[in-house]
């Protein structure tokens, strides 16, 4: 029986991966039967962590058992069933290079973006909604009668939900440089001008609206006008950022869904490789 297991940078250590591999992976696959270890080495792998990773191999196979194994790292040399197992944990990573559209290399960074994008998707549309809100207030003679209390919620809510879009979209555009996908990068760009753009206009507070004849420190009246030309504005605004991001993690989604799947479900680690 073979058994294959993957030598993990940031943990240190080898762990059991039976899914995918990645062209900068490490694999050890060992024979039981035959005490041999076949060791694949990736075509993108650096050498400094291949001279780790076979070390730490070392380490294990002396800590955990008593047996002499052989190490062989002569691809040509190995078995067909070890050849047609590397051809099949091989696949998807082929196929999508292939395509030219794997562009993410490392799980960890898969699945955090994955995340991330879903996560500015949620925040943008609550933005959204939270802009609305006021449209639905009571009117009398061509002005909103909002509460101070109101306003206050109305506000912190709309920036609060402004402000975690703003830093999911920084924590992207890190993840855009790493990783070097352009388009997440400009997206991510678009939504980090638009959300500072509006945080620094809510500032104003109190004073984003020309209060009408009649108000007082409990109770605004706010015209209809204003309040309707303001909605609509950041609408546009928060459209601007959010219809790049839906399209983004569409097509994020379609491409690395296997990784994201076999990574939510166990079948490969979710630490970064």
């Amino acid at each position: 029986m073979l058994k294959t297991f993957i030598y993990n940078k940031e943990k240190d250590k080898w762990i059991e991966e039976t899914e995918i591999l990645l062209f900068h992976d490490i694999l050890a696959i060992f024979d039981e039967k035959s005490n041999k270890i076949f060791l694949w080495k990736g075509p993108e792998i650096k050498e400094s962590i291949l001279i780790q990773g076979k070390e730490r191999l070392k380490e294990l196979i002396s800590t955990y058992s008593e047996d002499e194994w052989i190490i062989n790292e002569k691809k040509e040399t190995f078995p067909n069933e070890v050849h047609k197992l590397l051809n099949e944990m091989l696949k998807p990573t082929k196929e999508r290079k292939k395509e030219d559209i794997l562009k993410f290399n490392h799980f960890f960074t898969i699945r955090l973006c994955f995340l991330i994008l879903i996560g500015i998707v949620i925040f943008l549309v609550l933005s959204l909604i939270s802009i609305l809100i006021p449209l639905f207030s009571p009117r009398l003679w061509g002005s909103y009668i909002i509460t101070a209390t109101f306003y206050d919620y109305w506000i912190i809510s709309y920036q609060s939900f402004v402000i975690i879009s703003l830093i999911l979209c920084i924590i992207n555009i890190l993840l855009g440089i790493y990783e070097r996908d352009l388009d997440l990068i400009i997206f991510s760009l678009m939504g980090i001008i638009i959300s500072i753009g509006i945080i620094l206009y809510l500032q104003k507070g109190i004073f984003l609206f020309l209060h009408q004849p009649g108000s007082t420190s409990s109770i605004y009246y706010i015209s209809i006008l204003e309040i309707t030309v303001f909605s609509l504005l950041n609408l546009i605004a928060l459209m601007i950022a959010l219809i790049p991001h839906i399209y983004k993690l569409y097509s994020f989604g379609k491409v690395y869904w296997k990784f994201i799947y076999l990574s939510a479900e166990g079948g490969i680690e979710s630490e970064s490789r």
